[in-house]
Formats: C-alpha cells, sequence, structure tokens
C-alpha cells in the first residue's frame, strides 16, 4: 500500500494481496467455474486468472470488476474484500457503490422480460453442466464484456464527474452540514450525493490523491472520445 504521502506499509500490502487472491478463488468457486470459464466471463488470459488466485491481486479497474461482480451474485462478503482493498489502494475510502447501471434509467426494450427469461434459462442450465447451455452462456460472455467494461469505468467515472467529489470533499472539509451539501444537489441526484457524503464522514478518510484525480479524467477523456 502506498499512502498519498509515498509511504509504504509493505506488511499491510502483503496481507492484504493474500486476502485478495483467496477472496477471487472464492468468487470463481461461488459461480461454479473453472479458471477457463472464469477466465472467458472476464474477458481475461487464463494466466492472469491464476496469477490474481495465486501471487498478484488485481488492482484499480480489475478490482471495481471483481466488486460489482461479487455483489451482483450474492456474495456481499467477497464485495466487500475487494472494496476494501480498492479503498486501501487509493487511499480514500470508496463508496458501496450500487450494481452498475443501476444509477441510470432506461425505457423498456420491447420483449425485454421475455429476453430476460431466455437468458436466465441459459445460464442456468449451463450451471447445472449442460454442455449446449455452457457454449450458449459463453457467447453471451463475450458479447457483455464490452458493454461491461464501459459500465466499470462509467461507475468510476460517475463518481469524479464534474468535479462531484471535490466539491463534497470541500464541502465537508469546510464543516458543512449533510442538510446543506445536499441542498445544492437535484433531488434525482441527492441519494448518490448521500452515499458519497457518507463516506466522507467516516473516521479515517482520506482527502482524494492527485494520482486518482488524474487517471479518473484519462479514463473520461478516453470515453469522451469513443
Amino acid at each position: 500500500m502506498t499512502y498519498p504521502n509515498g509511504e509504504v506499509n509493505m506488511e499491510k500490502s502483503v496481507r492484504t494481496a493474500n486476502v485478495v487472491c483467496q477472496a477471487v478463488r472464492s468468487l470463481r468457486e461461488k459461480l461454479g467455474d473453472t479458471q477457463q470459464q472464469f477466465a472467458t466471463r472476464l474477458n481475461m488470459a487464463i494466466s492472469t486468472v491464476v496469477r490474481y488466485e495465486l501471487t498478484r491481486a488485481p488492482q484499480g479497474e480489475v478490482l471495481v470488476k471483481f466488486m460489482n461482480l461479487a455483489a451482483g451474485n450474492g456474495a456481499d462478503d467477497l464485495a466487500e474484500v475487494f472494496r476494501g482493498a480498492l479503498s486501501e489502494q487509493l487511499g480514500y475510502q470508496v463508496p458501496v457503490s450500487p450494481i452498475l447501471g443501476e444509477h441510470v434509467s432506461y425505457p423498456p426494450a420491447p420483449n425485454e422480460q421475455q429476453e430476460i427469461e431466455c437468458l436466465k434459462t441459459i445460464l442456468r442450465l449451463a450451471n447445472l453442466g449442460s454442455g449446449e447451455f455452457r457454449e450458449m452462456r459463453d457467447q453471451w460472455v463475450k458479447l457483455r464484456q464490452p458493454v461491461e467494461d464501459r459500465r466499470v469505468r462509467a461507475d468510476l467515472l460517475l463518481m469524479a464527474s464534474e468535479g462531484i467529489i471535490d466539491m463534497i470533499q470541500e464541502r465537508v472539509i469546510d464543516g458543512a452540514s449533510d442538510e446543506a451539501i445536499l441542498a445544492e444537489f437535484k433531488p434525482s441526484d441527492r441519494e448518490f450525493a448521500t452515499m458519497i457524503i457518507q463516506s466522507m464522514r467516516k473516521p479515517g478518510f482520506k482527502p482524494i490523491p492527485p494520482e486518482l484525480k488524474k487517471q479518473l479524467a484519462q479514463w473520461k477523456a478516453e470515453v469522451n472520445r469513443q
């Protein structure tokens, strides 16, 4: 772990890495995947999955991907491990975010519910071991991955877009009340703002390090170019 002031706590870093590696393996086992299936699900090389499970814990954006995969499959304890590791790495308490995409509201598509039920059937039969449906699931994973990657970035970008976190951080440090801060937001944005404020009120909160702001700015520029 590297603190914003540059100090490194190697013992804690090693301990956290071991816990995260175990969490990656536990998540794969909970999903019933082999290492190859898990790699396909995440659009990674199998060697990367092996490394994440045994020797080198995931970092940064990959931790967000694992955090949301765990939360989306009922593994809240594992999601908390990944969130804690990301918070430690960034030197900033990452909020407990909703499942990716839940903060965006889109009109339902035609026959949406039928399509969802069909996909659920494929996933459930694949989980029971049907070879035919496993192939269908693997094809779905490949189709889904580009969307999932954008949603991972969108989740992080949402946390820093338009200077929202910077503004809240400044107001918290200045001693503003929650009510005063929330009054500056549209009603539709107040739930998200409340989540950020609560995170910043917790003991041990550290301001967002400049290197994280720079990385988020780079990701935002990339998304804008796409």
